[in-house]
């Protein structure tokens, strides 16, 4: 796994790619909507390559649902936690990137990635990710550990391909996004 120190925190520089909890249990890898969708319902912990094709995954790792990243059995390798909302404000705050996601996305992949720099190491992919059914291809989100103020919703974090605006956001739990962890 690869790591980037990004002012005082190491970041992972890849989106995680996991099929297993911590404690080793398995974590489904839906092939389709029709799965997303049945585990969603019963609000269990599901994982999906971009465009249900899993030769995408080494590439730009899983998308899960917030079930998942909320799962007590614990997503998160061993020494990393899932990155919190606070993790997010820091990394964006202090290292002056609230109007430059160009610093964190990758040179490679992005439709408009003339201005991408990467300059933080961070890596960030254009993953995409699975909403109401359907794969959105505009940028990249991701799950912080922070639950929504309204239930069913979590908060999310997401990085635009044509303006590399970065913005927060309360998205339904069921939602697949990309997870990013920080160092404990």
């Amino acid at each position: 796994m690869k790591e980037v120190i990004i002012g005082n925190q190491i970041w992972m520089a890849e989106n995680l790619n996991t099929l297993k909890f911590r404690d080793g249990s398995e974590i489904f890898l839906c092939k389709d909507s029709k799965q997303w969708e049945s585990l969603n319902k019963k609000s269990k912990p599901a994982a999906c390559a971009l465009d249900f094709d899993s030769s995408n995954i080494d590439k730009f790792g899983l998308l899960y649902n917030w079930y998942a990243v909320a799962d007590t059995k614990l997503l998160a390798p061993e020494g990393f936690r899932i990155s919190s909302y606070e993790d997010w404000k820091i990394l964006i705050g202090e290292n002056n990137m609230s109007k430059f996601g160009a610093n964190l996305k990758s040179k490679e992949y992005w439709e408009n990635s003339k201005k991408n720099n990467n300059s933080s190491g961070f890596c960030a992919l254009p993953a995409g990710s699975l909403a109401m059914g359907d794969f959105q291809k505009i940028g990249s989100s991701f799950w912080t550990s922070k639950d929504g103020s309204i239930d069913g919703f979590a908060i999310s974090v997401t990085i635009l391909d044509e303006n590399h605006k970065i913005s927060f956001g309360s998205n339904f739990k069921d939602f697949g996004f990309s997870v990013r962890c920080v160092k404990s």
